[in-house]
């Protein structure tokens, strides 16, 4: 019977904390100023809504959701204070610049408002002009992350022309121009680079790359059609020899000079099966008995 009341007790208590926390709680969560906040923040009142968070986290120090959207609102608002008010409103949480951007850039993504993130970058390259190439690596990264490659190439011109060094985001430009099959302007990009660092194994690698799936686009053409022949003669095999000889010559040896310089630098299981694909139509259709050894990888 002790153990029934102490029981029953128990729950008593709990129920009663409940029914007594509970508008607390509630309150907290509805509270007007911050619901007056967000709908401001939905409706993209930019100014309104620094204004009305900047009441509601007065006595708040913490990194949380409302000082994100403090933040961006400020980013955006159309005046020359917002910018420093957002910078003030980081360092009074003490959170990192970094990890600021990066909770910043995924609630433009979250609410599709892609080409805005873009906007503030460039606010804070105004207000930052020493920091320029810090914000700039920041964009194209979330360009990058987008999978933009048109927008990639075109802040890195941008950054080219507010006079930050070519070097340093010319292979990212180079692949950007591969997403755009824009291979001659990326053919171009790391010949340019192989001028400068001979020995540069992204851009061998390119041409090695280059020239072997160029060969094999035509050679499985060449297969392909010659499969489809019922009942070949011997003058469709002869044609077939002549087609797959072409390209060997046109892309196939270019492919092995390239891919054995890359595999010197440093070689892997692809590179290593793309040569020995190259070897074989090597072996069968070169004239050239001294090029029919392959190299031995080095790994």
């Amino acid at each position: 019977m002790r153990r029934d009341f102490t029981y029953y007790s128990r729950i008593i208590i709990i129920a009663v904390t409940f029914i007594f926390c509970f508008p607390v709680f509630s309150q907290k969560k509805q509270d007007p100023l911050l619901k007056s906040a967000l709908d401001a923040y939905s409706s993209q009142k930019w100014k309104s809504t620094a204004t009305l968070l900047d009441l509601y986290l007065k006595d708040s120090t913490a990194y949380s959701e409302n000082f994100k959207l403090a933040i961006i609102s400020n980013l955006m608002i159309n005046d020359t204070n917002g910018v420093g008010k957002a910078i003030g409103i980081i360092n009074r949480t003490g959170i990192s610049f970094d990890d600021v951007l990066k909770d910043v850039s995924r609630e433009f993504i979250k609410q599709k408002m892609f080409d805005d993130y873009e906007i503030i970058i460039h606010k804070l390259i105004n207000a930052y002009p020493s920091q320029k190439q810090y914000f700039y690596n920041n964009l194209i990264d979330y360009r990058k992350l987008l999978h933009q490659p048109c927008d990639v190439i075109r802040v890195i011109n941008e950054a080219e022309e507010s006079g930050i060094d070519p070097d340093l985001y010319i292979k990212t430009k180079a692949q950007n121009y591969i997403l755009l099959d824009s291979l001659e302007t990326a053919s171009a990009i790391y010949d340019n680079i192989l001028r400068k660092h001979p020995e540069d194994h992204d851009a061998i690698l390119f041409f090695a790359n280059y020239y072997f799936v160029k060969g094999k686009l035509v050679y499985e053409k060449v297969e392909k059609e010659y499969k489809e022949i019922d009942n070949p003669t011997t003058l469709d095999y002869a044609d077939r020899r002549n087609k797959i000889g072409v390209l060997y010559r046109e892309y196939f040896i270019k492919g092995i000079d390239w891919m054995e310089k890359a595999q010197e630098i440093k070689t892997n299981e692809t590179i290593d099966k793309n040569l020995n694909f190259m070897y074989k139509i090597q072996k069968e259709y070169s004239s050239d008995e001294s090029r029919k050894m392959p190299r031995k990888s080095k790994r």
